[in-house]
């Protein structure tokens, strides 16, 4: 039975409105996440956490993802594909508070015109 792949859930993004590139903080993955809890309970300094998730003590870097090649709408939330053909599920509520404040309808006109 082949797994279906879910689309990386990531916080803090935004679309910077002069490029169309999307950035936001990106979960580690899983062997990464093991690695910075025993560090955090050794007390030793993290290596690439940027941000850490205390509801659910998941563990994020920051990352500049790229260009957008296409969206598809998801409910309130889109899928977006990267030239890289990776899915990121971004939810408007985990966009970062400034580009939400200032970007929103930009950001929402942009996502659906490059709806598929």
């Amino acid at each position: 039975m082949k797994k279906t792949k879910l689309p990386i859930d990531i916080i803090n993004w935004y679309i910077s409105p002069h490029t169309h590139t999307l950035t936001g903080h990106i979960p580690l993955k899983e062997y990464d996440q093991l690695i910075e809890k025993y560090r955090l309970r050794k007390g030793i300094q993290y290596t690439n956490v940027s941000y850490i998730d205390d509801r659910n003590d998941e563990f994020y870097r920051f990352s500049n993802i790229g260009n957008i090649e296409y969206s598809k709408k998801e409910g309130d939330n889109y899928i977006v594909i990267d030239s890289k053909k990776k899915e990121y599920l971004i939810k408007w509520e985990n966009m970062d508070r400034y580009f939400f404040d200032r970007f929103l309808k930009f950001t929402k006109n942009y996502l659906d015109d490059i709806l598929v």
